[in-house]
């Protein structure tokens, strides 16, 4: 089953740190090597590539924090990155195949914080009307509960105290230009 893996995105965000982090230590590097000043404006990086790199080793280890909080066994393949043209209304997401849904699904179906957080995640408020009722959610219609149930647990894990260690400090970025910097 295909499906959407809600992560927070690379505007602004922790995701998006972790380029930086890399990008600022490449041209720092770099700068040292060959005796610089360049800043990032004097580089063509690739963050396309950049980005994929980072969702490759972001995949394996959402898989590895489901297994261990969750006791579920999932893995996702084809994993690629969906941008919108502008960020005012979205951000990325992840569109990944999902090898055992059903898993996660019953497993959540029997949660009962997952089911409040699906309540008034579906709840249409001022200012916001929800796609899919919570009954049409509960239900897959559309094979849209695993998307809540995936956004459920990263939500979650990103509240946490371990978070920033087990994505920020485990993930590692090689910087990729389009054009390589003459030194």
């Amino acid at each position: 089953m295909n499906t959407t893996i809600q992560f927070g995105g690379f505007y602004h965000s922790i995701h998006s740190a972790v380029i930086e982090n890399s990008i600022d230590s490449y041209i720092e590097y770099m700068n040292d090597e060959n005796n610089t000043d360049k800043n990032e404006n004097d580089y063509n990086f690739d963050y396309s590539a950049m980005y994929q790199d980072y969702i490759n080793q972001f995949i394996p280890i959402l898989e590895n924090h489901i297994k261990d909080n969750y006791n579920i066994d999932i893995k996702f393949s084809n994993q690629y990155l969906w941008s919108p043209k502008e960020y005012n209304f979205a951000t990325d997401e992840i569109i990944a195949d999902i090898n055992k849904p059903y898993t996660l699904i019953d497993t959540f179906k029997a949660n009962k914080d997952f089911l409040e957080y699906l309540k008034d995640s579906t709840k249409s408020y001022d200012g916001y009307i929800s796609y899919y009722s919570y009954d049409s959610a509960l239900n897959n219609k559309n094979d849209i509960l695993p998307v809540y149930i995936l956004s459920y647990i990263i939500n979650k894990w990103y509240n946490s105290d371990s978070f920033y260690y087990d994505v920020a400090d485990s993930i590692y970025i090689d910087v990729i230009e389009k054009t390589p910097c003459n030194a």
